[in-house]
């Protein structure tokens, strides 16, 4: 009796075991498979943070390459007004000293005089030849006042020539005029260049041109010229 009881005690036991041994099997192979899904979940988000780090990335470089498109467009824009600017502010300058100039140019003007009497006289002529006296009036017609004036005198019929020589009066103020007595031949061209400044040190030539004629004499008085030094 008692060796059937140890019998049925140890099939027990043995069942017992194989149940324990199969529970912890099904349990094993659960706590596996769970773990499966957690590294699966894992990798998953993993790979998913991975992607959304490299869009984070990715629209972070976008952004950077934006805003650096932007502040160089910004920097363009920036640049070509303040040139236009420059350009504007340099082209008022301009026209400031321009509009000074003008406002200050002196000019000159020939024409007959109907005074007999000069208060300055020119010798222009051959004394071989017979010569006769014409009385010219220069006056300053500009705006402004003329001064450091010296001029040019060429008659080739007088075989004269004469370079830079100092006018007498070296200044005229504007509407100041002077009666010049010219002694020349009867027929001969006067030509002359005035060259004189300004009260702004600009400096100017103007020609004139005389024709002496029997019955005639014609002047012509051409445009004044700025010119550099």
């Amino acid at each position: 009796m008692t060796d059937w009881l140890m019998v049925i005690i140890t099939a027990v036991y043995v069942v017992a075991t194989i149940f324990i041994w199969r529970a912890n099997n099904i349990s094993a192979k659960a706590t596996k498979d769970q773990l499966e899904e957690s590294k699966r979940q894992f990798e998953e988000s993993k790979k998913q943070a991975k992607a959304e780090l490299e869009e984070s990335k990715r629209q972070f470089k976008e952004s950077q390459e934006q805003a650096k498109a932007e502040l160089d467009e910004s920097k363009r824009q920036f640049d070509i007004t303040k040139q236009q600017a420059e350009e504007q502010l340099k082209e008022q300058k301009i026209q400031y000293e321009e509009t000074k100039r003008l406002s200050m140019m002196p000019v000159f003007e020939m024409y007959k005089s109907d005074n007999t009497l000069g208060d300055y006289y020119w010798d222009v002529y051959d004394s071989n030849y017979k010569h006769i006296r014409s009385v010219i009036t220069l006056k300053n017609i500009g705006l402004g006042n003329a001064k450091n004036i010296t001029y040019d005198c060429r008659c080739q019929e007088a075989k004269i020539n004469e370079y830079k020589k100092q006018f007498e009066p070296s200044a005229m103020s504007a509407s100041d005029s002077i009666n010049i007595g010219i002694e020349h031949m009867l027929t001969c061209t006067l030509f002359i260049t005035f060259y004189f400044q300004d009260l702004l040190e600009n400096d100017y030539y103007q020609s004139i041109t005389i024709e002496f004629g029997k019955d005639k004499l014609k002047i012509s008085n051409a445009p004044i010229e700025k010119r550099s030094i």
